[in-house]
């Protein structure tokens, strides 16, 4: 019977190790994602940013206020297009 605990705690502590290794390599590679995610003052940054643009785009007089959207529209898809076409010729 005690051969039996003794095994038992053996096979346990032997998967405490293995997860204790996992975790290991878990926080190791949470620490190399550091620069991968912004952080709230960067993200500010940049809403401050676009909303500035935005507001740039809603004063403009004229034609600018719709001509500049559609050219971006055209040039977006136009990258699109180009980049679906590469990659199914990557096949």
């Amino acid at each position: 019977m005690k051969t039996n605990d003794d095994t038992k705690i053996a096979l346990i502590s032997k998967d405490i190790g293995y997860i204790q290794c996992d975790i290991s390599e878990i926080k190791v590679s949470l620490k190399g994602l550091g620069g991968v995610f912004a952080s709230k003052v960067e993200l500010a940054e940049v809403a401050k940013q676009t909303e500035m643009r935005l507001g740039i785009l809603e004063k403009a007089n004229g034609m600018m206020k719709y001509v500049v959207p559609m050219i971006t529209a055209l040039f977006s898809s136009g990258v699109t297009f180009l980049l679906i076409a590469y990659l199914e010729g990557v096949k």
